[in-house]
């Protein structure tokens, strides 16, 4: 069969990817049953999420714009962007080697092309392979803890269990990457818990620490106020402890936190005449929306307007 076009080329990988069986309200309707990954090659796999991102938005809580800025991408095409450091992590090697591949050898090749700062995997087992491959490259070892329930699969442990012993992790890896709650642990109402000692217990192993699961969007705590800024300085600048790094969603705000506001008590934003302010729910960002202790500390903040969430009822006698 011969192809006359990039558009033959494009609806041939669709009908690949897709059982089509109609249009509805401009809805595609697919039907993706008994289909893996593994099953396509890169170029479907990327035209289909360019493709679905026209039908469907990604997270409802950042604006659709972005949704395919960063397309499916190979290492090639990351280092072709010349950035400053180079991070890989290896989520599941052992399902690569269910596929008779092995992230080992992959990183072992390309590595002899390009310079790899970082290497993360949850998987002891890999990690451990992954020693003395390199030769003489300065790449550094780092150990992913998922949540503390979830079972750690070449050592059968959970990852609390493993956190438990970090002198052995240092017998494989250089340092640690875990979710931010492992540092700051949150409560049932949202507010911060007293920290842990983990970042000091590991820095005294000589690990290095990172931590993970940060975004605008899900601050995680009425502490900060929905200030992201004022997150990443919970983890950078106190009189405790300072993490080695971050790993967001938002790598512009990371920055700006640690660049401009860390360790500067006298760092401001830029100013502007005053303006009007209104609360969103009371001071909701402290408190719970919609409280009287949030419309309390609003009217105590100095807000100009208190708004207030009233459903209105047809019933009688209305009060």
């Amino acid at each position: 069969m011969e192809l006359e076009s990039v558009s033959q080329i494009i609806d041939l990988i669709i009908q690949q990817l897709f059982h089509l069986s109609s249009w509805n309200d401009k809805k595609l309707i697919l039907s993706m049953e008994n289909s893996f990954k593994v099953d396509f090659l890169l170029i479907s796999l990327q035209i289909n999420y360019i493709t679905m991102s026209h039908f469907y938005q990604s997270v409802f809580s950042r604006p659709s714009i972005f949704d395919t800025s960063l397309p499916i991408s190979t290492v090639e095409d990351v280092v072709g962007l010349h950035p400053s450091q180079f991070w890989i992590n290896v989520h599941s090697n052992r399902f690569f080697k269910d596929h008779n591949l092995d992230a080992v050898d992959y990183i072992t090749s390309v590595s002899k092309q390009i310079v790899i700062d970082f290497i993360s995997s949850p998987e002891v087992e890999f990690l451990k392979s992954m020693n003395g491959m390199l030769g003489r490259a300065k790449t550094k070892l780092i150990f992913q803890f998922l949540n503390v329930d979830d079972v750690e699969p070449s050592t059968n442990e959970t990852y609390s269990a493993l956190l438990i012993d970090l002198s052995h992790i240092k017998s494989f890896a250089s340092g640690i990457l875990v979710p931010k709650s492992y540092i700051w642990p949150v409560n049932e109402d949202q507010y911060l818990q007293p920290q842990t000692s983990l970042v000091t217990d590991a820095h005294g192993l000589g690990h290095e620490v990172y931590a993970s699961d940060f975004s605008n969007d899900s601050p995680g705590s009425y502490n900060y106020s929905f200030d992201p800024t004022v997150e990443y300085l919970q983890f950078i600048d106190n009189s405790n402890f300072s993490v080695d790094g971050v790993l967001t969603d938002f790598p512009s705000t990371a920055s700006e936190a640690i660049s401009c506001l860390a360790h500067n008590n006298k760092s401001t934003r830029p100013g502007k005449d005053r303006a009007l302010i209104i609360t969103h729910n009371g001071a909701s960002g402290i408190y719970a929306g919609s409280t009287d202790i949030a419309y309390q500390q609003a009217v105590e903040d100095g807000a100009d307007v208190i708004d207030c969430s009233v459903q209105m009822s047809m019933e009688l006698p209305f009060v």
